[in-house]
């Protein structure tokens, strides 16, 4: 059979759909950079083993190059996207198409959306530093091993790398602004990733499943970790979070079972749901002062984790500890945390034998310290209010310290007698003296509800006249109270 090249003239703009289908002696073609547009199928099948794509072309139709072993030189400076189009590779062509390498030129601004998707023959890749943008999907399930993002490109579009299973090595250039959702998610083989300060999004599931990962990098120009952004990254051990970052989103770090430390940036305002659930080798987390918001079940199940410190500006907190098994001990900092549905501790309660509050707490909220077998407790004196059952069912509790006066005591408003620690304890001290005999001073004119409460060594009261209210049940349970 005669094997033979073709070239096309210098002033074709267009090459009609099927010209050279099935072509088995068809050795090269050569096109014109007058070329603009290339018909569907046009060398469908036929014995080409490369071809390079001139600077001009904007649209290629489906399965144009759907050819065995096809190496492919990429002049086009802004193709059209193709949307599951196959002009090159491609779920529809696949079987028909071994592309094997491409080469982006010197020209080329844009790499088109799904241009070699799911097209596992691919196994080079060369992007030129022309190249701004790379679209979504588009070496979606290929078999590169390595991959060098020049300088210039800002933008990778959302699952542009997806389940790349062979891509081992991945170096970022130092333009990079945006990494797509997806963008790398199931690279199973990727060992480390360095993201550069010039990063400003990275998108949901970027990394999720990479299962060899075990270094990850952020740079300082992240603000907001997305969801899922390295969920189940099973190996990840080390990991560095730029200072840039203020919120971690939901499932973020879910399943990186390999995590042993983390230090959160000073930044960081809020965690989302399950943000680090399933970190099952977690034994130290530094959370920052401007944290705000610690979501449903952010720490669920990170059973290694000892202990954990809640800073001063926590405002907001769901159950997020369930499951952590081995928390025995708790600094509680959080000047005023709102109440929620139930325990920020939930579930593990019967586990907390530690808990101290910080002198800048104001206000302990609902159910707080509730089922906890604590022996002891101390009250910081700015203390303003204690929350409905905060310490209801603390039956191990045998000393409650207050560290204001007498004064402060009386004005602190318990939202019921489960409020007031001495429901368990029965042993008040104020300013390190047990509440036995007390004389109220003249700077007291009201007693607020439950103050006293289940204080059972109390014995005798002296209440001037300018107290002028006593809240309800305020010495309820007093039962060797005798003098009044």
């Amino acid at each position: 059979m005669n094997r033979f090249p073709i070239v096309f003239g210098e002033e074709v703009e267009h090459i009609p759909a099927r010209i050279c289908e099935n072509m088995k002696n068809l050795t090269s073609v050569i096109l014109p950079d007058s070329l603009k547009t290339i018909g569907t199928c046009a060398f469908a099948n036929s014995s080409l083993s490369s071809i390079t794509i001139p600077v001009g072309v904007t649209f290629i139709g489906d399965a144009a190059f759907a050819c065995d072993s096809l190496s492919v030189i990429w002049n086009a400076k802004k193709c059209e996207d193709f949307f599951y189009s196959y002009a090159i590779g491609g779920a529809k062509s696949k079987p028909f198409s071994e592309i094997i390498s491409i080469v982006f030129g010197d020209s080329v601004e844009y790499i088109p959306s799904h241009i070699c998707y799911r097209t596992p023959s691919l196994t080079s890749v060369h992007i030129s530093n022309s190249v701004t943008s790379i679209g979504d999907f588009a070496f979606y399930g290929t078999s590169i091993s390595s991959l060098d993002i020049p300088n210039n490109l800002k933008i990778i579009g959302r699952s542009a790398f997806n389940y790349c299973d062979s891509l081992e090595n991945v170096t970022l250039g130092k333009g990079l602004e945006q990494i797509g959702e997806l963008a790398f998610c199931g690279c199973i083989s990727l060992k480390s990733i360095v993201i550069p300060d010039n990063v400003r999004i990275i998108g949901s599931s970027a990394f999720e499943d990479c299962d060899s990962l075990s270094v990850a990098i952020i740079g300082n120009g992240v603000t907001d970790l997305e969801s899922s952004v390295f969920r189940e990254c099973k190996t990840l051990d080390s990991l560095v979070i730029g200072n840039s970052v203020k919120n971690v989103g939901k499932y973020a770090f879910c399943g990186c079972a390999s995590l042993v430390s983390i230090v959160l940036p000073k930044g960081v305002e809020s965690i989302g749901e399950f943000a680090f659930s399933k970190c099952n080798s977690l034994t130290s987390i530094s959370l920052p002062n401007n944290l705000t918001r610690i979501e449903y079940s952010a720490f669920r199940d990170c059973s290694k984790l000892p202990s954990i410190t809640i800073p001063l500006g926590v405002t907001s907190f769901g159950k997020a500890f369930a499951g952590c098994i081995e928390l025995t001990s708790v600094t509680w900092n959080a000047k005023r945390c709102e109440d929620g549905e139930n325990s920020p501790f939930y579930n593990i309660c019967e586990h907390i034998t530690t808990f101290t509050f910080g002198d800048s707490v104001e206000y302990i909220p609902y159910a707080l310290c509730n089922s906890m077998p604590i022996t002891s407790i101390r009250i910081p004196k700015e203390v303003t209010g204690i929350a409905a059952y905060a310490f209801g069912n603390c039956p191990n509790l045998t000393r409650v310290d207050y560290e204001g006066n007498l004064n402060g005591w009386c004005k602190i408003q318990f939202g019921n007698q489960y409020a007031n620690p001495n429901i368990n304890c029965k042993n008040l001290y104020i300013d390190d003296q047990e509440v036995v005999d007390v004389v109220f001073p003249n700077t007291i004119d009201s007693i607020q509800d439950y103050a006293f409460y289940g204080c059972t060594k109390l014995s005798s009261l002296l209440i001037p006249k300018n107290i002028t209210c006593i809240g309800k049940e305020a010495f309820g349970e007093c039962k060797k109270l005798y003098d009044i």
